[in-house]
């Protein structure tokens, strides 16, 4: 809608009557439009497009996506090693970017050079659970939860319940998938609020459903850089929005 109204004659008025009002990817098209000419304002609940506005042609610059780009920085953590993504930089726009600083926190070193950003897991000998809000970042929640079946103690992922509305229920999935593998978890509900928690166990091999979803498939493909057994079905279901992932990923890990 955002988009559209500087094609509308009268502008555009949207008002917003969930309880989430703003997100990443919300941010994310003002920015754009901004960057085409077109201001979007913002009170915490309506978004105003101004009637007049109109989008001026720019050369523009796409950035890659950072979403897409997590699987490998998760690895660097999860194999104790150093990974860069090409033209990732940690003044991105997208929400995503935030999963960079969780993986800091887990004791990966964030280094920023001019090809890309660096993500060096190769001093840390262990990394504990955290307790953590991805409601702005919640395409990284399966992420986590992968990354977080390979800690010494438990996570909670918190303000997800946004995710079970996705290609698929995602937070079910969470719970689902990382059981079979030899995780215990527990989906919390509390105050409106869904949450999961994630204890670390023996893992082994398992069949992964993917439900269908890119990011089922492509989160849960790291579980099989360590563990033996671990069959992901249907795994083209990530062309999506990554057709060659696992062709990269047998690449980079031969």
């Amino acid at each position: 809608l955002m988009m559209v109204a500087p094609m509308l004659d009268d502008g555009l008025t949207i008002h917003i009557t969930s309880k989430k009002t703003d997100g990443s990817y919300i941010r994310i098209t003002k920015k754009m439009m901004a960057q085409f000419g077109c201001a979007v304002s913002f009170d915490g609940k309506t978004y105003v497009i101004e009637a007049g506005s109109k989008y001026q042609p720019e050369t523009y610059q796409i950035e890659p996506d950072v979403s897409a780009a997590c699987y490998f920085y998760a690895m660097a953590a999860i194999l104790k090693t150093k990974a860069r993504v090409y033209q990732i930089h940690l003044d991105s726009m997208q929400g995503d970017v935030k999963f960079l600083k969780v993986l800091e926190n887990l004791g990966c070193i964030v280094a920023e050079s001019e090809e890309g950003v660096i993500i060096d897991g190769s001093q840390i000998k262990e990394y504990s659970g955290i307790d953590i809000d991805m409601s702005d970042f919640s395409d990284q929640a399966l992420t986590m939860a992968v990354v977080a079946a390979f800690a010494s103690t438990p996570t909670v992922i918190r303000n997800i319940g946004h995710i079970r509305g996705q290609e698929s229920d995602r937070v079910a999935v969470i719970a689902n998938e990382l059981k079979k593998i030899g995780c215990d978890t527990e989906i919390i509900e509390v105050n409106g609020r869904t949450d999961v928690k994630i204890v670390p166990g023996k893992l082994h091999g398992a069949e992964i459903e993917t439900y269908d979803d890119h990011r089922v498939a492509m989160s849960f493909s790291l579980i099989g850089l360590l563990v033996e057994g671990i069959v992901i079905k249907n795994p083209l279901c990530c062309k999506k929005t990554f057709e060659n992932y696992f062709e990269v990923l047998d690449e980079i890990t031969k």
